[in-house]
C-alpha cells in the first residue's frame, strides 16, 4: 500500500504521518518511499518539505534520501543542494557520498570544493585522490601537482609516483625529482624499485651501481631479496659490487640464506671464498645455522672460523636451539663436555631453561651437578623466567642460589612477574624470599614502583 501511494501522491504519504495507528518504524518507511519519489522528480521541493518535518528522526531519513538521490543524479547539483541548508552537520554527513560521486565524474571539481572546506577532512580528500590514481594516474598527478605546498601533497605525490612504479618503473624514476628529498621521497624510490626487480632484474642491478653509496644502501635493503630470489648470479655480482655497508652485509645474508635452500655446500664454499670480515661471517653464520638442522658435527667445526667472537657465541646458541629440539641429552652433555668461560655460562642457562619448559626437576637436577658456581647461579636465575612456575619451585630455586647478588636478581624476576596480576601474593614472597635486610629494601622498592604504575 504505501508503495503505491508514494508512486502516486508522495505528499499523501508525509500527511499520513501523525496517523495514531502507525508505529515509528511504519513512519520511518513512508519517509523513505516519499522522498525517494519526490528526490528523483522536484529535489528542491523535497527539501523544502524535509525541513518543515518537526522529528529529528524522521528529518533525518528524508535528508538521507534527498542526498543520496541527488548524488546519483547529479552530484554538483545535490553539493549545492546540501550548502543551501548552512548546516555544517548536515555538509559533514551527506558531502562524503556525493564528492566520492563527483569524483568518478569530474575529480577536480570535487577535489577543489574539499580543499576549500578543510572540515570535510583530510580522509575524504585522499579518498579522492587514490580513486583518480586507480581510474588516471596521469590526470591526478596533474591535479596533485597543482596543489599547494604542504605535506600532504608531498604524500599525495609518492603514493602516485609508486603507483607510476608498478607499470612504469623507468619514467616513475624520472618523476622522483617532483618529490623533496626525505623519508617519503626514499620510501617511494624503494617502492618503485622493488617493482622493477621483479620484472627486470639485470636492469635494476645496472641501475644500483650507478647510484651513490647512500641510495646503494638503502636500496639494496628493499630489492636485494627479490633479486636474489630471481637470478643468483646477479645478486652474487650485486654483492661483489657494492662498497662495505651494513645493507651489503644483510644482502649477503640474504643472498646465503637462499642459496642454502638449495645447494648447502656451494653456499659454504661461497661464503668461505670471501674476504675476511663482516661479509664473510655473516655468510658464515647462515650457513652454520642451517647446516646445525641437518649436521650438527660439521656446524660446531665452522663456527670458530667466524673471526668474530660474538658471532661464535652467536653461532653456538642457534646451534644448540636447533640440537635441542632433537636430543636435548646430547646438547647438555657437550656443553659439559665442550664449552668453557663465557660460552659455558651462556650454554648452561640456555639449556636448562629449554629444560624447564617441559621438565623442570631434569634441569635442576642437571644444574645440581655443575660444580662451576657461577654457571650454576644463572643457569639457577634463569629458570626463574619461567611464568608457570610455583611459589613452591620458585623458592627451591632460589635457596640453591649461592651469589647474593643473582639470588636477589632471581628473586626480583619471580616476585615482580607475580606483581603484576597480584601485589599482595607478591609482597608476602618478598617477605619469604629475601634473605637479608638489604635484599628486602631493594626488593620492596621495586615493588612500589610497579605498584605506582597501576
Amino acid at each position: 500500500i504505501l508503495g503505491q501511494l508514494g508512486n502516486t501522491s508522495p505528499t499523501t504519504l508525509l500527511d499520513l504521518l501523525d496517523e495514531p495507528v502507525l508505529g515509528r518504524q511504519d513512519r520511518l518507511n513512508m519517509v523513505g518511499i516519499a522522498f525517494t519519489r519526490l528526490s528523483r522528480s522536484e529535489p528542491d521541493y523535497a527539501l523544502t518539505l524535509a525541513r518543515e518535518l518537526t522529528d529529528q528522526t524522521l528529518r533525518r531519513a528524508a535528508y538521507q534520501q534527498i542526498f543520496s538521490e541527488a548524488a546519483k543524479n547529479d552530484p554538483r547539483q545535490a553539493l549545492e543542494l546540501l550548502e543551501s541548508l548552512n548546516s555544517q552537520e548536515l555538509v559533514n554527513s551527506h558531502a562524503p557520498d556525493i564528492l566520492m560521486r563527483l569524483a568518478k565524474v569530474d575529480a577536480e571539481y570535487a577535489l577543489a570544493w574539499a580543499l576549500e572546506r578543510p572540515l570535510i577532512g583530510q580522509m575524504l580528500f585522499n579518498q579522492i585522490i587514490a580513486q583518480m590514481a586507480g581510474s588516471d594516474l596521469e590526470e591526478a598527478l596533474d591535479v596533485v601537482i597543482a596543489l599547494p605546498e604542504s605535506q600532504s601533497r608531498v604524500q599525495h605525490l609518492g603514493t602516485i609516483v609508486a603507483r607510476f612504479g608498478s607499470e612504469n618503473p623507468t619514467e616513475a624514476l624520472g618523476l622522483l625529482d617532483l618529490l623533496p628529498p626525505g623519508q617519503i621521497r626514499n620510501t617511494t624510490t624503494g617502492e618503485i624499485v622493488s617493482s622493477w626487480a621483479r620484472n627486470d632484474p639485470a636492469a635494476v642491478t645496472a641501475w644500483i651501481l650507478e647510484q651513490s653509496p647512500q641510495l646503494q644502501s638503502s636500496l639494496v635493503s628493499n630489492v636485494g631479496y627479490a633479486i636474489a630470489g630471481t637470478n643468483m648470479d646477479l645478486a652474487r655480482v650485486l654483492v661483489t659490487e657494492l662498497p662495505p655497508s651494513q645493507a651489503r652485509t644483510s644482502l649477503i645474508g640474504q643472498v646465503t640464506h637462499l642459496m642454502v635452500q638449495s645447494d648447502m655446500n656451494s653456499a659454504l664454499v661461497w661464503a668461505e671464498s670471501l674476504p675476511a670480515g663482516p661479509d664473510r661471517d655473516e655468510a658464515l653464520e647462515t650457513v652454520i645455522s642451517n647446516m646445525a638442522m641437518r649436521d650438527v658435527d660439521h656446524a660446531l667445526l665452522l663456527v670458530p672460523t667466524l673471526g668474530n667472537s660474538q658471532r661464535q657465541r652467536g653461532a653456538y646458541h642457534n646451534i644448540l636451539s636447533s640440537w635441542m629440539q632433537r636430543d636435548i641429552e646430547a646438547a647438555a652433555q657437550w656443553v659439559l663436555s665442550e664449552t668453557d668461560g663465557a660460552l659455558f655460562q651462556q650454554s648452561v642457562s640456555q639449556v636448562a631453561s629449554a629444560w624447564a619448559t617441559w621438565n623442570l626437576d631434569r634441569a635442576v637436577n642437571w644444574l645440581s651437578k655443575i660444580e662451576h658456581t657461577e654457571a650454576r647461579d644463572h643457569g639457577l636465575a634463569s629458570l626463574l623466567h619461567h611464568s608457570s612456575l610455583t611459589e613452591t619451585d620458585a623458592g627451591r630455586i632460589i635457596s640453591a642460589i649461592e651469589s647474593p647478588q643473582l639470588k636477589l636478581q632471581g628473586i626480583s624476576t619471580y616476585v615482580m612477574q607475580v606483581a603484576r596480576y597480584d601485589i599482595e601474593t607478591a609482597r608476602a614472597m618478598i617477605s619469604r624470599f629475601a634473605t637479608s635486610t638489604e635484599q628486602l629494601e631493594s626488593l620492596n622498592q621495586q615493588l612500589e614502583m610497579i605498584e605506582s604504575r597501576f
